[in-house]
């Protein structure tokens, strides 16, 4: 017989003042317009209940953990009836419900890969919906590429969420830059057409710009976030080989510049010096080595104003030399 306090049992006791919180914390995690929130688990001597701003989310563990059994339930349910075809209303409500409890699954563990599939699926069937490829079916309340668009935006905005605020385990979880990754890679026209002014005639190149540097961003708050991040700039590795075809010389050496600039925040982090590094590779390529000298000399009159030894600096420094572009 378990145990009244195993998980199994707390899941399955939701009290109305649990379910009520629930709500609450779904409706925070889903406005109407998409944003991005500083999210935080509190320690547990905080008062237990949700701390909501403007522009911040904060709850202790203690309530978290009640809601994130209850929102893990709602999910195994879920899965637990697979789909028969059905093409009611009612069908696409239940994904949706569990398509939001997926956020407070996340918010907790943010390594679920179940959670972060049923994500994907819930964007995939929309698409699916709207080129009238899916199983479900296109009905009177079918989605076009508006909600696809906004369920992207929605994705972006929540990923960057968990990636940058003070969550300890979330901005290093492979999982979900993988899910950014993967939303980037698969909707890449949608992404891009966020970026877009409405009416602007600059085309994809000043998007892209934007996104790029907008992404390039993330990646640096999450680098703070969590030292020597690497599954931050594996990120930007990969979405580099996606933009890289829209974006001019100057753009890579203006990227390379804010780099730089954290590096030289961040000294002691050998992520973000190697991908410095790389981004020198791809200047060096495009024959702008001039560029590239500069960098190396703002290095090193750093390292000797600051009588820096860090050995992550030095490797760089080396790095650069191997290329036998200074003179």
């Amino acid at each position: 017989m378990p145990s009244p306090n195993s998980p199994s049992t707390q899941a399955t006791t939701i009290t109305s003042t649990t379910q009520s919180t629930y709500n609450t914390l779904i409706t925070a995690l889903h406005p109407l317009s998409p944003l991005v929130l500083e999210l935080d688990i509190l320690p547990s001597t905080y008062p237990s209940h949700i701390h909501l701003s403007a522009s911040s989310l904060a709850l202790p563990k203690t309530l978290l953990i009640p809601l994130y059994l209850h929102a893990r339930q709602i999910l195994f349910t879920h899965l637990s009836h697979p789909e028969t075809g059905d093409r009611s209303n009612n069908n696409n409500h239940n994904k949706e419900v569990a398509w939001k409890a997926t956020t407070v699954i996340l918010l907790w563990d943010p390594n679920h890969i179940t959670a972060a599939n049923i994500r994907k699926r819930w964007i995939r069937d929309l698409a699916d919906k709207e080129n009238g490829t899916g199983l479900v079916g296109i009905t009177e309340n079918g989605y076009g590429r508006g909600e696809v668009r906004a369920a992207v935006q929605q994705e972006l905005r929540f990923l960057e969420s968990l990636l940058t605020s003070p969550l300890k385990k979330h901005t290093k979880a492979p999982t979900l830059w993988a899910q950014r990754g993967w939303v980037v890679g698969t909707f890449w026209d949608d992404v891009v057409a966020l970026y877009k002014d409405e009416g602007e005639e600059a085309g994809i190149l000043w998007a892209v710009k934007r996104f790029w540097d907008g992404e390039l961003g993330v990646v640096m708050r999450a680098g703070e976030r969590h030292p020597r991040n690497y599954y931050a700039w594996q990120y930007a590795r990969v979405l580099f080989g996606l933009v890289q075809g829209n974006l001019i010389g100057e753009d890579v050496v203006e990227g390379l510049e804010r780099v730089k600039g954290w590096c030289f925040l961040h000294p002691r982090d050998i992520s973000g010096w190697g991908f410095l590094m790389f981004l020198v590779h791809v200047v060096v390529e495009q024959g702008v080595n001039e560029e590239v000298r500069r960098v190396v000399r703002e290095t090193r009159e750093w390292v000797r104003k600051y009588e820096w030894k860090g050995e992550s600096v030095e490797w760089f420094l080396k790095g650069v030399e191997s290329l036998r572009i200074e003179r």
